[in-house]
């Protein structure tokens, strides 16, 4: 399965001014760079929780084979569309009654295939984040980000290999979730 992020979340507003007031930043000149790092630990926070932190647009890729076909993604808020992909590359949308959707609780998602298809795959356009925006995003998972963004911020031009705050994963634990394969 591959998985796309199509749209990213914002980072570009309160989160942005958080993590310049932590790092004590009054000018405009380093907010590209500073864009970059909290993206960058909005991805690490989202690898190590399973779970994407705020809301993102993202494509994942299922066989076109009938049948129930779980996302990696979580939590999913909504199934945007169902794309039927020809093996050269060409995509048709799938009507409604063409598939099935199930939302779990937890934000797991399922994707059921009512018939066999031609094509190689099918991509599936989804919502998926704890929060819709920054400041509705877990006191500790923003605050994790926060200090590892300033951490890497501040650590950009030494040559060693320091490892991130313990304290980072100390804050993010608790949000995790793990899958058995």
């Amino acid at each position: 399965m591959q998985r796309t992020v199509t749209m990213p979340a914002d980072v570009s507003g309160r989160a942005l001014a958080d993590l310049k007031g932590w790092l004590g930043i009054s000018r405009p000149d380093e907010d590209d760079l500073l864009i970059d790092l909290l993206c960058a630990s909005l991805a690490i926070c989202e690898g190590f929780t399973g779970q994407a932190p705020i809301e993102q647009t993202i494509e994942e890729t299922v066989p076109a084979i009938r049948g129930w076909h779980c996302l990696t993604s979580r939590p999913v808020r909504s199934v945007l569309s169902l794309e039927s992909v020809a093996v050269d590359g060409t995509r048709t949308q799938l009507a409604a009654d063409a598939f099935g959707t199930q939302i779990e609780a937890n934000g797991t998602a399922r994707i059921e295939l009512k018939s066999e298809s031609d094509a190689a795959f099918v991509a599936v356009s989804i919502r998926s984040g704890l929060a819709t925006e920054w400041d509705g995003v877990p006191g500790a998972l923003k605050q994790g980000m926060i200090r590892l963004a300033a951490f890497n911020y501040r650590d950009r031009e030494t040559d060693r290999d320091a490892a991130p705050p313990a304290s980072v994963s100390a804050l993010w634990r608790p949000w995790r979730v793990l899958r058995l394969t």
